[in-house]
């Protein structure tokens, strides 16, 4: 099986940064029931929740692709 990490800082007068998780495995049946019930999906949207994204999720036969665009907070040094 295949993965794939995908990190990007996004520049749209925010500090954004892209986070995104890819297989290429067989796929989850029901993604919306898996992100509401107490598997490992579920705990990853509440950790995004928390830091105020969202996570999102397209599964098919070919894999299951994870992202989110969440804002940090710049402490300091140069951007861009």
């Amino acid at each position: 099986m295949a993965l794939t990490l995908e990190v990007e800082a996004l520049d749209a007068g925010r500090a954004r940064l892209r986070w995104a998780v890819c297989d290429d495995g067989v796929g989850i049946g029901a993604p919306a029931q898996a992100l509401d019930r107490g598997s490992g999906l579920a705990g990853i949207k509440q950790r995004l929740w928390a830091l105020g994204a969202e996570l999102g999720v397209a599964s098919g036969p070919g894999g299951t692709r994870l992202e989110a665009v969440i804002e940090v907070a710049w402490t300091g040094g140069a951007h861009g």
